[in-house]
């Protein structure tokens, strides 16, 4: 309920000053998720970044034939490996 208040008043006081109410009700409805973010200071930007990345797998795979394909081409792109890795003799790096 207290979040609901904040977001009211939040919304008359930016509709007073001249924001225009499309832009009133979009900060007033995400108010609580940034009030949460100054609460714990952490987002979600790191899920939708890899999101964006499996996104564009997919786009660019054109469908796969199974789903063991995808979760390999995933793994490959959003783990930062290399097509062709450097020479290691005898174990060594």
């Amino acid at each position: 309920m207290h979040g609901f208040f904040v977001a009211s008043v939040l919304h008359r006081s930016l509709s007073q000053i001249g924001v225009d109410e499309k832009a009133a009700k979009l900060i007033a409805r995400h108010l609580p998720n940034v009030l949460t973010y100054f609460k714990h200071r952490i987002t979600n930007a790191v899920a939708e970044g890899l999101n964006s990345k499996i996104a564009t797998v997919q786009k660019r795979a054109c469908g796969f034939r199974n789903r063991d394909h995808f979760k390999i081409a995933i793994y490959f792109h959003c783990g930062g490996l290399d097509l062709y890795p450097s020479q290691v003799a005898h174990g060594k790096v």
